[in-house]
């Protein structure tokens, strides 16, 4: 009976495919998050992720997140400028956004996230609206924001 957690073995001299070595990542991937969820019992960001204001321009540094599946938020390739979100057609300004991270499935094939550029991109960011500036207090999380599932990193008002 296999229940995914069986690791994968070779012997000399068998030949290896690209599918055994994604079949041998897999469940080295599986068996990292097994230990993160098993172990420390807790998500977020590990390291990196930094989010700074510079001159107007916010930037997203490269890091590492787990979110409460244990599995592995990677942004290595992915720091830089973060084009802000776009505002909201009704109400007045200031507005509310959070931008948080989630797991993406690397696309599969070489262990590329985008034809051309090599990486292990596993995160995708995004904003998410958390709602107009009504009074001194910012109001909650973004309604769509479901953590564990998404990690937090900032808070902006526009």
């Amino acid at each position: 009976m296999d229940n995914g957690l069986a690791r994968v073995r070779f012997v000399e001299p068998q030949p290896l495919g690209a599918q055994d070595l994604t079949a041998t990542l897999a469940s080295e991937l599986r068996h990292q998050a097994l230990h993160v969820r098993g172990l420390h019992d807790t998500w977020g960001v590990a390291t990196g992720l930094e989010v700074q204001e510079t001159f107007g321009d916010l930037f997203l540094a490269p890091g590492l997140a787990y979110d409460v599946y244990g599995r592995s938020l990677v942004m290595a390739s992915q720091g830089g400028i973060l084009p802000l979100p776009p505002t909201p057609t009704q109400g007045d300004p200031p507005w509310w956004f959070d931008l948080v991270v989630r797991y993406h499935e690397p696309a599969p094939g070489l262990g590329r996230t985008r034809p051309g550029r090599p990486g292990l991109d596993s995160a995708r960011w995004r904003w998410c609206y958390a709602g107009p500036n009504q009074g001194e207090a910012p109001p909650p999380l973004a309604a769509e924001v479901r953590l564990g599932l998404d990690i937090p990193l900032a808070r902006v008002r526009i």
